[in-house]
């Protein structure tokens, strides 16, 4: 009885200990995540009112978050390969689906080229219900099909199945 009481003790210790080494691994690298979000700067250009122009929405992924430079994101990239295209950006790290409308909402109000988005990983980790989701994206869309003949959505890779994340 004592071996099977001290058996029990050394697997509960050892799933434990598994459990904090885990649960650190994972404390750190979402420290990292938000030290890289903190730095992060948006991808902004002018030009002249007549120009072409894209709104960029969206989460950390729109923002650039890992980017080098603002250069490096994809509004900076796309800036780059389109010199006369100006740039107005909203996105902000840590925004969900239900975030768009207000910064579809907080750009100059006017007729863009096209709307990029980026959006849904927070969604993912806060575990917003799919029909939450669903329903904000649809009211969106609309609302950001009456400011650009084009919307074109972007998402990161599978956020469900990122190693870090212990489900």
């Amino acid at each position: 009885m004592a071996v099977a009481r001290l058996a029990a003790g050394s697997v509960a210790a050892g799933a434990a200990a598994v459990l904090a080494l885990r649960f650190g691994k994972v404390a750190g690298r979402v420290r990292c995540g938000r030290a890289l979000a903190a730095r992060a700067l948006r991808y902004e250009r002018d030009g002249p009112a007549d120009a072409p122009a894209l709104l960029v929405v969206g989460d950390s992924l729109a923002v650039g978050v890992g980017a080098q430079r603002p250069e490096h994101s994809v509004p900076g990239r796309l800036a780059a390969d389109f010199p006369h295209l100006v740039v107005h950006h909203r996105g902000a790290c840590g925004a969900r689906v239900r975030d768009l409308g207000a910064q579809l909402r907080a750009a100059p109000r006017q007729r863009y080229a096209a709307v990029l988005v980026a959006a849904g990983a927070n969604d993912v980790l806060r575990g917003t219900p799919i029909r939450d989701v669903q329903c904000a994206l649809t009211r969106f869309l609309a609302e950001a099909g009456e400011r650009a003949p084009i919307v074109v959505i972007v998402v990161s890779a599978n956020v469900g199945g990122a190693p870090i994340l212990p489900w």
